[in-house]
């Protein structure tokens, strides 16, 4: 009767902070709406709901390593589940991607853990869930879902100054600091080197406010007298602090705005960042920036790229749209920062 603790999966040492979040390497996670069907949420509540109570994001999956290690812990310590990740489908023709929203980054396709028949790519199944089932590891992988269904969540944050650290992570505070997964509602913009310029990660951002508005080639020539370019977006973080700097500056009645993308016809052939910038593989449709799968598929007649800062049934749009050129809108420019 000695041999009573045998068991096929191992039980990992799960080390907590004060306030309940589970520390592995250099995060802190939380799953909540894990206690009943009005604790969940759908993908986008979810998602608002770790940034405006915890100052956290709906949780990523770094690799296969921190799938295995949290799937299990949920399954250990909640039972069988689904749960929002923060990640989306990119659809090809060959093989889905999933793209991470807080940053635009790409997990690979060989190592994503979907489950058997998953994902099934059907139309509009577009956000990825975990589905936790049992301690193997084919009982504990991902799916792709509509995102209107309600679901458990996990959050993480970056660990606060009054975190224990009782696990074995060797994370140290500079590296935490310089993290990009991180949500556009914690930053706070730098003072660029003129009046009205916000610096962010080594650019500074000019936002030309209601009052002020121009065609597209204006636009796009005031911002090149001014040092710089109509600004190419690089990342979903990139968009959303984008919005930000419009958010702080705006009179209410301002809907769209400038961006420095253009098509070379109104058939949407051709998209290029009026700066030469790289377009970044799964930015288009894929992060919360439109509902299109292509950037060819973006909405409206028009060949010049807007982003759309408009509340829809309460919540913030911050989607794209091609827009006619010659429409006159308020823009934002960008130019490297110097250090005076």
């Amino acid at each position: 009767t000695s041999t009573s603790t045998s068991t096929s999966v191992s039980i990992p040492e799960y080390s907590f902070t004060p306030d309940g979040w589970l520390i592995y390497r250099d995060y802190e996670y939380l799953l909540l709406g894990g206690n009943g069907l009005s604790a969940k949420r759908k993908f986008r509540v979810a998602s608002a709901e770790c940034r405006k109570k915890y100052g956290a994001i709906l949780s990523p999956i770094r690799d296969v390593e921190e799938h295995e290690y949290l799937s299990l812990y949920i399954y250990q310590t909640y039972g069988p589940m689904r749960l929002w990740l923060n990640g989306k489908i990119l659809a090809s023709n060959t093989l889905p991607t999933v793209v991470w929203q807080n940053d635009g980054s790409v997990f690979p396709f060989t190592s994503t853990p979907f489950i058997a028949e998953e994902p099934s790519r059907r139309e509009f199944e577009n956000c990825v869930e975990m589905i936790v089932e049992g301690t193997r590891p084919q009982k504990r992988g991902w799916a792709d879902m509509y995102c209107i269904r309600r679901r458990a969540f996990l959050c993480r944050r970056i660990p606060t100054q009054t975190s224990t650290s009782t696990s074995t992570s060797t994370s140290t505070s500079s590296s935490i600091s310089t993290s990009t997964n991180i949500d556009a509602d914690l930053i706070d913009f730098g003072i660029g080197t003129s009046t009205g310029w916000m610096v962010f990660n080594g650019w500074e951002y000019w936002y030309s406010t209601g009052d002020f508005q121009l065609t597209f080639a204006a636009a796009s020539r005031h911002c090149i007298d001014l040092g710089g370019s109509l600004t190419p977006i690089s990342s979903y973080l990139h968009n959303q602090v984008m919005i930000k700097l419009v958010l702080t500056s705006i009179s209410p009645d301002v809907r769209e705005v400038w961006l420095g993308g253009i098509f070379d016809s109104k058939f949407h052939e051709q998209f290029t960042w009026v700066d030469e910038s790289e377009i970044k593989v799964g930015l288009f449709g894929l992060l919360g920036l439109t509902s299109s799968q292509d950037i060819s598929e973006l909405p409206g007649n028009g060949r010049c790229l807007a982003l759309n800062v408009r509340f829809r049934s309460g919540e913030l749009d911050g989607s794209w749209s091609a827009k006619r050129c010659k429409r006159k809108r308020s823009f934002i420019c960008r130019r490297p920062f110097t250090i005076p």
